[in-house]
């Protein structure tokens, strides 16, 4: 999507892992994805927004063109 000039990438829920109550706790929080994220964030010079799970919530971040945590939030 950067590649295309895209600067706001938008995943879908869940999309690191399967939709199942044993994979939350694997990905929840700050996972290998959340580095990974927050590292193309900042080398594609893009603003990602993914859905996590988070403890009992469903979270959305926000990684900024920096790189870094821009904020989160929970539905």
């Amino acid at each position: 999507a950067a590649g295309g000039g895209s600067k706001l990438i938008l995943l879908p829920e869940m999309w690191n892992c399967a939709y199942s109550n044993a994979s939350f706790p694997i990905y929840a929080g700050d996972s290998p994805s959340s580095k990974m994220l927050s590292d193309m964030a900042k080398s594609k010079e893009v603003t990602i927004i993914r859905t996590t799970c988070d403890h009992l919530y469903n979270t959305c971040c926000i990684y900024g063109k920096d790189g870094s945590l821009k904020g989160k939030h929970r539905k």
